[in-house]
């Protein structure tokens, strides 16, 4: 068994919200973006056929109402309420330690909301090549490199502006 698993806090510090907030038609902005992505990952390993990544378990750990309300009726994700501690700002460790006690797969996947540009075709291309490699990894991390910042007009940063 494979896990994905997909934290989803309510709090942010630089983005009021920006884990549910509206993008264009989704009302629920990436969250509703990244689950709907992996929607089609799933049906996509079912067509293929490929049992080596079968089954595969999706946690949604999160502390946000909205969040499970949306979830709770997508049978194929299983939701952790998140307890107010793991959802603070200095709690990666330990939120890290608690994903073995969640997630029940061999090999665990954690991926971002806040990543929309990772859709499932990259997923798919990425177990593919992990797997064609296991035998020499344990683990393994995915990163774009960005070699220019996000400013506006007037040379201000956008991407640290809470507005």
């Amino acid at each position: 068994m494979i896990s994905f698993f997909i934290p989803i806090r309510k709090g942010s510090k630089r983005i009021k919200n920006k884990n549910i907030k509206p993008i264009k038609n989704f009302k629920l902005g990436l969250t509703e973006i990244k689950i709907l992505q992996l929607r089609k990952l799933k049906n996509a390993i079912n067509k293929l056929n490929l049992k080596k990544f079968s089954p595969i378990e999706f946690v949604v750990s999160t502390d946000c109402a909205k969040v499970k309300k949306f979830v709770k009726p997508l049978k194929w994700i299983k939701i952790h309420h998140r307890n107010k501690y793991l959802s603070s700002d200095d709690c990666l460790e330990d939120l890290i330690q608690e994903v073995p006690k969640i997630c029940f797969g061999k090999y665990i996947f954690w991926t971002h909301v806040t990543s929309p540009c990772f859709n499932e075709k990259d997923y798919l291309d990425f177990l593919i090549k992990f797997f064609r490699q296991s035998n020499n990894f344990d683990s393994a991390f995915s990163a774009n490199l960005v070699g220019t910042y996000i400013l506006n007009e007037d040379n201000k940063w956008v991407s640290h502006n809470f507005k």
